[in-house]
């Protein structure tokens, strides 16, 4: 069976497109955060139970850290190499 041989150069794209689609959905949460804070601030001045809305904004900013490690690490990867 042949052996795909991944070269330096096409290793560097992957981590490239993988950079960008990381930056893509780095701004999508941001634009989710933001709206779930919205959404709690609306809720509380209403007078409502915010709970649940509070817990998803908890589980949107750990995703966004998330990917923002990730980021970080593909912009170090990339730098040594």
């Amino acid at each position: 069976m042949d052996q795909l041989t991944i070269t330096p150069h096409l290793q560097c794209c992957a981590l490239l497109r993988n950079l960008a689609l990381t930056d893509k959905r780095i701004a999508k949460s941001q634009s989710l955060l933001a709206r779930q804070r919205e959404i709690v601030a609306e809720l509380e001045r209403a007078g409502n139970d915010c709970v649940s809305a509070r817990h998803m904004l908890a589980s949107f900013e750990t995703v966004h850290a998330l990917r923002i490690a990730d980021r970080e690490r593909l912009v170090e990867f990339l730098s040594k190499g």
